[in-house]
């Protein structure tokens, strides 16, 4: 039995909704009443996700909850931070309405919906742990994102769209996947192509992930004399 931790209860704000974000992408809540045991968990790629985890998802716990936490690589093979404190799990589940493990009906939280900028703070977070920007043919720009869950995705889908992105869906895809009993897996993903649509999304949502800056840059850099790109 761990000792309750004393967090810091913050102020609805961007950056709340941005951890939120995050914590719905590539994190976890996990409650053991046996062990009374209450987890917060937050993991990505160690090869890739490093730098994202030292300064920016370190620095939001801090600043929002008033909690150090030490990024550190699991033995799942995830890079990422462990909170255990009833008082953040119980402050996350009933007062923000995030879900807790497993995360089979994953949705937005409503209090996200008083604010748009919230709104999009909050897809921001997900977008820097469960999407990806891929540049094809060594230039051109696609921005995708997958769920198990099809109502978060849709729900995602229906925000951008409503705000002037043009998504392609792709819903209740099968792929194969040995890791599975069933021996497949599956996922719905959404996509936005063209560089007009990540000029938007730079716009519009941003992001904070060193990966992405990185692809970000390439693309810049090898579209930069192409004269139809309204910068």
């Amino acid at each position: 039995m761990r000792k309750a931790k004393k967090i810091k209860i913050p102020k609805l704000s961007e950056n709340l909704a941005y951890l939120c974000g995050i914590l719905a992408g590539d994190g976890y809540i996990q409650i053991r009443e046996h062990k009374k045991e209450y987890l917060v968990n937050c993991g990505g790629n160690p090869k890739d996700e490093k730098e994202f985890y030292n300064r920016t998802i370190k620095n939001l716990f801090k600043e929002l909850f008033n909690i150090s936490v030490k990024p550190q690589l699991f033995s799942k093979g995830t890079y990422g931070v462990n909170v255990y404190s009833k008082n953040l799990v119980e402050f996350l589940l009933n007062e923000i309405g995030l879900t807790k493990s497993p995360k089979n009906s994953l949705r937005i939280p409503k209090i996200f919906y008083s604010d748009r900028k919230l709104l999009f703070k909050f897809i921001k977070g997900v977008a820097d742990t469960d999407f990806s920007i891929v540049l094809r043919y060594g230039k051109y720009p696609v921005i995708s994102g997958s769920s198990k869950c099809k109502e978060f995705m849709r729900e995602i889908s229906l925000i951008l769209e409503e705000n002037g992105f043009k998504v392609n869906r792709f819903f209740d895809v099968r792929f194969n996947d040995n890791r599975f009993k069933k021996g497949f897996s599956i996922i719905n993903r959404i996509e936005m192509n063209g560089h007009h649509q990540l000029i938007k999304w730079l716009d519009v949502i941003g992001t904070n992930q060193p990966k992405n800056l990185e692809k970000i840059r390439i693309w810049k850099e090898k579209n930069k004399d192409n004269k139809r790109i309204k910068w």
